[in-house]
């Protein structure tokens, strides 16, 4: 895999040619994983573009530095400009997984007439509020600082390690596990503490010109929870919100045929594609036969609904300002009152404001298309092409790792149409006297990282229990606050008297 950038910052990346004179796609993988998240979708995708992946500063195969300002949002977006000049591209459209989704919508932010659009698949860096933000930030400073001081076995013991995943192919599992055991502990520290929280741009979403594509697997239930919310955010940009039913995290891996498709067809209606004869709303055919969820977005007002229609069942409505559902209604869209769903091309159609570039969309089609049969993932090209690439018949790559840990069973959670994050309740006290004894009930399937306890009269700990002294009587209170695998935190706090 080459290498760009300054010495102690490069980034690896591949350049994958697809036929003469395709587009570029620049893919982004996430916090403690690498390019080989797209490892199922690049075959497909070099059909149509031509395909760059990049390994983030201290993941896969890039450099890994100590110190922590070359991780921060700024010098991650310069060095992904850089590489696009290196590669002779003005502009491009980017996809971007979880954390990838985040720095891909800060580049739109900060470089416009660079981004033709963005791609995001279930990015809960992108989607958190400013509070999330502020809360999240010192637990990652802490989750920074037990990997430097313990490594990364303790995630490893986590869902974020690819090995315990059993819902991606074999070989996109065994890639990922590889490349995280040979990830450095200070790659892993360095874009917790610099990256994860700091590139989140909740403030500017509305800033936005360029087009966005938003994908949620209904099983990542903190994306599903603040999707509604970062959308409407995109007031003044045209925004679609699609979301695959049974599926995860990695939504592009669990469903590549649906995000083939979902990709083609939001290329297609922004312009940046050529619209193949017969090949107009192929996306929407293969996702309703499917029965994946198309949301219609329209971020107009504060007051607006995002719409889910899953299969036969009734639709379930969440309110963009609190993010939490409310009882099935008849459906509605908030700007024209119809009681039907709309197709994402209508959707392009009705969201596009003044400022940000207008585009036809595809004409509507009520035939379904046969599902795409995905191919064999191609080797890259080891040398740039800027120009127009020169495309090479895909070929096989067989997976490099050299030992592979063994896949442990996940418990699988329900698809709900109102998916809940977890939860904490502080179990106590117990004990007589001045001193009381404290527990924490979590629920929820996140693996839990921290539990910090602290108490009104300046006691803390951290620890799965916890125990108070009092030096004299007194109303007293606790309160813990659990961090759970990839920032979320949940508290809670209980109250006692002394006597």
């Amino acid at each position: 895999m080459p290498l760009f950038g300054e010495p102690g910052t490069g980034i690896g990346y591949e350049v994958y040619p697809g036929p003469e004179g395709s587009p570029p796609i620049f893919l982004l993988h996430g916090f403690a994983a690498s390019s080989s998240i797209f490892g199922s979708n690049i075959g497909d995708l070099a059909q149509k573009f031509t395909v760059i992946t990049v390994d983030l500063l201290g993941h896969g195969e890039s450099d890994a530095p100590v110190d922590v300002e070359p991780y921060g949002p700024e010098p991650a977006v310069g060095r992904i400009v850089a590489l696009m000049d290196e590669l002779g591209y003005d502009h491009a459209l980017f996809c971007g997984h979880s954390l990838g989704g985040a720095l891909a919508l800060r580049l739109a932010l900060d470089y416009p007439d660079r981004v033709a659009g963005v791609v995001m698949i279930n990015s809960s860096s992108a989607a958190g509020t400013p509070r999330w933000r502020n809360e999240t930030q010192p637990r990652l400073e802490l989750i920074a600082a037990r990997i430097r001081a313990e490594g990364t076995w303790f995630i490893r013991e986590s869902r974020l390690y690819p090995a315990r995943s059993k819902r991606i192919p074999d070989e996109d599992r065994d890639r990922l596990s590889y490349d995280f055991d040979q990830t450095p502990a200070a790659g892993l520290a360095g874009t917790a503490e610099g990256l994860v929280a700091r590139v989140n741009s909740w403030e500017r979403l509305g800033e936005l010109t360029v087009p966005v594509l938003a994908i949620a697997g209904d099983r990542d239930r903190d994306f599903m929870q603040g999707a509604p919310r970062m959308v409407a955010q995109m007031r003044h940009n045209r925004v679609q919100l699609v979301t695959f039913e049974e599926a995860g995290h990695a939504a592009n891996l669990e469903e590549p045929d649906l995000f083939d498709e979902a990709v083609t067809g939001f290329a297609q209606e922004i312009g940046y594609l050529t619209v193949a004869a017969g090949e107009s709303s192929r996306r929407t055919a293969l996702m309703l036969v499917a029965g994946s969820i198309i949301v219609a977005v329209v971020a107009l007002a504060a007051a607006a609904v995002i719409i889910l229609n899953r299969g036969d069942d009734p639709p379930a409505v969440i309110d963009i300002n609190s993010g939490s559902p409310s009882p099935a209604v008849t459906v509605t869209t908030p700007s024209a009152g119809a009681t039907s769903s709309v197709s994402p091309a209508a959707t392009a159609a009705s969201a596009t404001t003044a400022g940000t570039p207008g585009t036809a969309s595809p004409a509507a089609t009520n035939t379904a298309a046969a599902t795409a049969t995905p191919t064999s993932t191609p080797r890259p090209t080891s040398t740039p092409n800027a120009g127009n690439p020169t495309p090479i018949p895909p070929t096989p790559v067989p997976p490099t790792p050299t030992e592979t840990a063994t896949p442990t069973d996940t418990p699988t959670p329900t698809a709900t149409s109102t998916p809940s994050g977890p939860s904490v309740r502080i179990v106590g006290p117990t004990g007589t006297g001045n001193t009381r004894g404290f527990g924490v009930d979590v629920g929820g399937d996140l693996d839990v990282l921290v539990v910090d306890w602290s108490a009104s009269n300046g006691q803390s700990a951290r620890g799965s229990t916890f125990t108070f002294t009092a030096s004299q009587s007194g109303n007293y209170s606790v309160s813990v606050v659990v961090t759970f695998v990839g920032g979320t935190t949940r508290t809670d706090s209980v109250s006692f008297t002394i006597e």
